[in-house]
């Protein structure tokens, strides 16, 4: 499967975590196939953003979710682990 099929699929899937269904688009998933890493890539076009400390402190946790989600669904898709490398907000 191409990175861009995987990309595409990103928004499509439903995660389930214990009881709770969490749906939501991924922006853009870069993949690097040579470290089995990749970044996740969240646009934000108004609005504030979430600071350092809202990710530490566990008040902003939609890209760390991100991560995860991207991590099982390219786990699933290509039957290979790849580790978060960084997650961006511009």
């Amino acid at each position: 499967m191409k990175n861009e099929e995987i990309k595409n699929e990103m928004s499509l899937e439903e995660l389930k975590l214990g009881e709770v269904k969490v749906r939501g688009k991924i922006d853009r998933l870069e993949i690097n196939e040579d470290k089995k890493q990749f970044n996740v890539v969240d646009y934000k076009l108004g609005g504030s953003k979430p600071t350092g400390n809202d990710l530490q402190d566990g008040l902003s946790f939609q890209l760390p979710l991100y991560m995860y989600a991207a991590s099982q669904m390219i786990k699933a898709r290509l039957g290979v682990e790849y580790e978060p490398a960084n997650a961006f907000i511009y």
